[in-house]
């Protein structure tokens, strides 16, 4: 199934782009005046010259100083020409960090006697399916649970993460026996590695879970 996401906006500074980069005003570089675009080797912004090799600086032959965000890497050509491109390998950490749970079960029941919030644990699997990582976070009694736990995570590639699905479900864990709240399937796009975090509506419609990613390398 193709969950519905919702984005936000995970703030980050700009020695942080490869967690991020939402926040990154691209037009903070100024177009190369005549004697920057002529005479620098790396990139311009305005009449500055910069190296260039830069994830926040990325360019060759006097050309406008580019961001490389979410996937991509400022790395060089055969010809050494420096642009962002597209990093297959990159490592980075999928995290479950939040989760907004129904009121009450798809039948209409309360999850736990008294109307007490369900005790909820999220399980999530990641790609490559070849070789799966499959992770499950602490339990925790509430409606809107948090994650900050950052050991409790999948590290994989860019490439990995774009060819296939991450699967992820829910659970209210109880004494005699454990209620599954609701699930999904989802497979990132290159956006939700700029934005930093994705919040995908789950198959009962009413949950969510919200997952953070960090770029490792």
């Amino acid at each position: 199934m193709r969950a519905l996401v919702f984005v936000s906006i995970l703030g980050c500074g700009i020695g942080l782009l490869t967690a991020c980069g939402a926040d990154i005003d691209e037009d903070f570089f100024e177009e190369p005046t005549p004697v920057c675009s002529k005479t620098c080797q790396g990139c311009c912004s305005g009449e500055t010259c910069f190296d260039g090799n830069q994830q926040t600086s990325c360019g060759s032959n006097g050309s406008k100083c580019a961001v490389c965000k979410g996937t991509t890497s400022c790395r060089g050509n055969a010809e050494k020409e420096m642009s962002c491109v597209f990093a297959a390998e990159a490592l980075w950490r999928v995290q479950p960090v939040s989760a907004k749970i129904a009121s009450q079960t798809p039948a209409g029941f309360d999850w736990d006697l008294g109307g007490s919030p369900p005790d909820v644990v999220a399980e999530v699997i990641c790609p490559p399916s070849a070789s799966p990582i499959s992770i499950k976070t602490a339990e925790i009694e509430s409606f809107t649970p948090q994650w900050t736990d950052s050991n409790v995570n999948c590290t994989t590639t860019s490439d990995a993460l774009l060819a296939e699905p991450i699967s992820i479900k829910l659970i209210d864990v109880d004494f005699d026996f454990n209620d599954d709240i609701a699930s999904a399937s989802y497979k990132l796009v290159q956006q939700d590695f700029e934005n930093g975090r994705v919040e995908i509506l789950l198959s009962d419609q009413k949950s969510t879970l919200t997952l953070q990613f960090f770029r490792l390398q």
